[in-house]
C-alpha cells in the first residue's frame, strides 16, 4: 500500500491495468517477491495469475466497471445519489481487491521456492520475468491516446520497479 500510494506509482500501475488489463496485485506482486529472493519460475508465475483470474474478471473488474459507469452525471439521477452510491460500489471493490491479495499471498506461499540473497540488478531481471509471464494480455494493449504512448508493458513494468525501489532485497 505504501508503494502504490505514491501518485507516479498510482498513475503507472492504473495504464498497466486500464491499457494492458494486468492485475495491479500481480504487478507489485512481482517486484516484491524478486526483492525479497523468491525467484518463481514462468510456469508459477502463470499458475497465480490464472488462480486469480476468474475471482478478479467476474468480481474486480465487474464492480470497476460500475463504479467508472457511476462517475459521469446520468439524466434524471441524482447526482448526490450517483456519488454515494459510487463511493459504496468503491469500498466492495477495494473489499474484494484485498480478496484477491490475500489469495496470491496464500498460493505464492504454497509454492514458494528458497528464499536467495540477491544483488538488486538480479532481483530486479527476476522481477521482470515474474511480470513478463503474468498473462497475454500484455500481448494485446488497447488503443488509448494518453501520456504513455507507444511504451511497452516491459518498459513501464521497469518504470515502476524504479519508483517503488523502497525496499531492498532480502
Amino acid at each position: 500500500l505504501k508503494v502504490y500510494q505514491q501518485d507516479d506509482v498510482k498513475k503507472l500501475l492504473l495504464t498497466l491495468q486500464n491499457r494492458y488489463q494486468v492485475n495491479v496485485n500481480l504487478i507489485i506482486w512481482s517486484a516484491w517477491a524478486a526483492r525479497k529472493g523468491w525467484e518463481y519460475s514462468p510456469d508459477q508465475v502463470e499458475y497465480l495469475s490464472s488462480a486469480l483470474q476468474d475471482f478478479d474478471e467476474l468480481v474486480v473488474d465487474r464492480l470497476r466497471e460500475i463504479r467508472r459507469y457511476l462517475e459521469v452525471p446520468h439524466d434524471g439521477y441524482s447526482s448526490s445519489d450517483m456519488g454515494k452510491l459510487r463511493r459504496e460500489v468503491l469500498d466492495l471493490e477495494l473489499k474484494a481487491e484485498k480478496v484477491v491479495q490475500r489469495r496470491l499471498a496464500s498460493l505464492a506461499m504454497e509454492i514458494a521456492p528458497e528464499q536467495r540473497s540477491l544483488e538488486v540488478e538480479d532481483a530486479e531481471e527476476i522481477a521482470v520475468n515474474h511480470f513478463l509471464h503474468l498473462g497475454s494480455s500484455l500481448e494485446n494493449p488497447l488503443r488509448l491516446a494518453d501520456s504513455v504512448r507507444s511504451k511497452t508493458p516491459t518498459v513501464l513494468f521497469r518504470r515502476f520497479l524504479d519508483l517503488s525501489a523502497t525496499e531492498k532485497p532480502a
